[in-house]
């Protein structure tokens, strides 16, 4: 048996316990079952992939310093073939906007 579907069934029991115990009152063990089973779910949450907990950085290379670089040797070098700088100014134009949204 799998330790995702061992983790299910003891969930499932101990959710069990959590309802046996508020229908006859004894708050203390329904607190103490309710932990565990929210204990057993972040973990089955974790083993399945469902709770992701990784950090997500996000890299604006548009915006890096050698990016700008290029973009202005670019079109210097363009300068002599304005219709080429204009293209090549439009479609840098469309990445940075692209990367904004």
């Amino acid at each position: 048996m799998r330790i995702v579907d061992r983790l299910e069934a003891l969930v499932t029991k101990v959710s069990a316990l959590v309802d046996q115990a508020e229908s006859t009152g004894a708050s203390g063990v329904m607190l103490a079952a309710a932990r565990e089973v929210r204990a057993g779910l972040e973990l089955l949450a974790r083993l399945t992939g469902e709770l992701d907990e990784k950090p997500v950085t996000t890299i604006n290379l548009l915006s890096s310093p050698e990016i700008q670089n290029l973009t202005v040797v670019l079109l210097k070098a363009l300068a002599p073939y304005p219709e080429a700088r204009i293209a090549a100014a439009e479609a840098l134009d469309v990445i940075d906007v692209e990367a904004a949204s």
